[in-house]
């Protein structure tokens, strides 16, 4: 479980993310385009399947990830940020990267989960919001900074 005011900050987070998408229900990569280069401008560098994450850097060092290849209908989304030369991944299921990617798609980039344990899952199986979640995330590191984004 997040810590009281890091989880009261997401949450609040979510709620603001939601309402800009319109729904809590899944979402499309049209959709998280929009609000994500609304809220980041270049910054954020759009939504790719797993097998073709992008080059990002210091000016485009956001992006969302799903965790279906490009030949597959979507899946899971997940953030993505870079910082100080490393691919930080916030998944809302609270999952280490090498359970949910294949080697193969990550072999050019040096990758950090956010917190993994159990307890830290912020979403539930029934839910389908992981695109706003993404999203949430992405938000809490550009207000908030890597330490607390690490916490998520």
């Amino acid at each position: 479980m997040l810590n009281k005011n890091i989880n009261s900050t997401y949450n609040s987070t979510l709620k603001l993310i939601c309402k800009l998408i319109g729904h809590n229900k899944t979402t499309t990569n049209f959709e998280l385009n929009r609000i994500g280069k609304t809220l980041f401008n270049n910054k954020f560098a759009g939504c790719f399947p797993i097998d073709k994450i992008p080059k990002l850097n210091s000016l485009q060092k956001y992006c969302i990830l799903n965790l279906d290849n490009s030949r597959g209908s979507g899946s899971h989304w997940i953030s993505c940020v870079f910082d100080n030369g490393n691919y930080i991944l916030y998944d809302s299921f609270g999952r280490c990267h090498t359970k949910i990617i294949n080697k193969k798609y990550i072999k050019h980039v040096s990758i950090i989960n956010t917190d993994i344990e159990p307890s830290n899952m912020d979403q539930k199986v029934s839910q389908e919001n992981c695109g706003q979640r993404a999203l949430t995330a992405l938000v809490i590191y550009d207000l908030h900074g890597l330490d607390f984004y690490m916490k998520l």
